[in-house]
This record gives C-alpha cells, structure tokens and sequence, in this order.
C-alpha cells in the first residue's frame, strides 16, 4: 500500500508538472552533455524536443576500493607463583574489499525558467542497476607454549540486479552561452534479484571449511545525496 502511494504520487507531481511546463513557447532544440562530479561521477547526454521537454540518457558509475596490512605483537604474562614465563603471540592481518556499482537511466525531463539564467528541472524514466562488493579477510597467529599457530581467511561476495524507476529534482544555473551549473537529488524505487556467498577457513590443527549462498529479491528506496556537475550546451 505505501509503495502504490508513493509511485501514485510521484506519478501525479509529474503530470502537473508537464501540464505546466508545457506552456512554455518551443524553442530551437539544443543538445547538452552533463558530467556529475560531486557525491558520484555521472555522464549524461540531454537532447531537447523544446524550450520546456526532452530525453536525457544518463550513466552513473561508482568504483570504490580499500586494503590495508598489519602486525602485532600481543604479550602474555603467567601467574609468578606457577610460571613466570612470558608467551608472546605474534599476529599478522591483511583486508581488502571493494565495490562496483553502474545505474542507466533514461529520463523524460521537463524544464521551467525561473529566471533568466535560473533552471527547474523535473525528470522521470526507468532505471537499470548492477552492483557487486566483495572483501576478505587473512589472519595469521604464531604459536606459543599454550596456543598452537593458526591461520584463517575470510570471503564475502555481493552482487545484485535491479530494475526500476527514478525521480529527479534540480537546478541549473546559465554561467555562460555554453557552460552551466548543475545540483540535483536523484529518488530510485528499484526491485532487485540479489546474491550472496561466504566461505571461512581456518587451520589451527586440520583444516577446516564453511560456505554458504543465498539468493533472494528485495524492494529498494534511495534518496541519493546532493548531485553536483557542469553542463556543455551545443
């Protein structure tokens, strides 16, 4: 029921919108190329049919990566009165883990002067989305009088793909004849087909695996952060 709200209403701003963008004069059609640069990197391509309505194609591509390597000694000190020995345990970790995410959209837009270099801008369309994230994780343990050397590795594997529908809200701000300014927020409503694997092993004494996988789907809501980029009028 909230879901058929929320695309009634998204449904219903849009509509009014093109009835009142509509009066706006045709003008000569233009091309703009967009590139996103702030909160997401993005290139779009927005072909006006008027002064007021037209088609943007749009790719939002986000690629992100992390790893990092550490050692520690870790010191342990036994009861005087039984042993006065001293273990020291040396451990050694390695991380990494990264993500890839790609979004096409086709957007129908409508436009609106609200002064002479000040734009609203209102757009709807499909969506498509694929994403993958994946880490793992090392760890190695020396031996000691009481703790024999154990090592241990860990895997997680995302990936998912969704199709749906985005809103967009924003501003362009005229700079020059060719060059513009440009802040949108972009609402996604997407249905995804999701799937995940893991896998631990471990060997203190014998080896020893565990794996697992799950399929499922999900429903999805985003308000993505502010947008910012420049525009290329020709």
């Amino acid at each position: 029921m909230k879901r058929s709200k929320l695309l009634i209403g998204i449904l219903i701003i849009f509509l009014s919108a093109s009835s009142i963008f509509a009066q706006t004069e045709p003008l000569k059609c233009n091309s703009q190329v967009q590139f996103h640069l702030v909160n997401g990197y993005s290139l779009s391509y927005l072909t006006m049919f008027s002064s007021s309505s037209g088609i943007r194609l749009k790719v939002d591509l986000g690629l992100f990566g992390s790893s990092s390597d550490s050692e520690h000694t870790q010191r342990y000190y036994n009861d005087p009165s039984v042993n006065s020995s001293t273990d020291v345990q040396k451990y050694k970790e390695d991380q990494s883990s990264n993500s890839q995410f790609i979004n096409v959209t086709v957007n129908y837009h409508w436009l609106a002067e609200l002064t002479k270099d000040l734009k609203l801008y209102l757009g709807a369309g499909p969506l498509i989305r694929l994403t993958r994230y994946s880490s793992e994780n090392t760890q190695d343990r020396s031996a000691t009088s009481y703790y024999s050397a154990s090592k241990s590795n860990n895997k997680n594997t995302n990936s998912s793909f969704g199709l749906g529908v985005q809103g967009v809200v924003g501003i362009e701000c005229s700079v020059t004849q060719k060059l513009s300014l440009l802040a949108e927020f972009n609402l996604d409503c997407t249905y995804s087909w999701d799937h995940r694997s893991y896998s631990s092993q471990s060997q203190p004494v014998v080896l020893s695996r565990t794996e697992s996988t799950y399929d499922g789907n999900s429903w999805n809501y985003a308000l993505n952060n502010l947008k910012i980029g420049i525009a290329y009028n020709f």
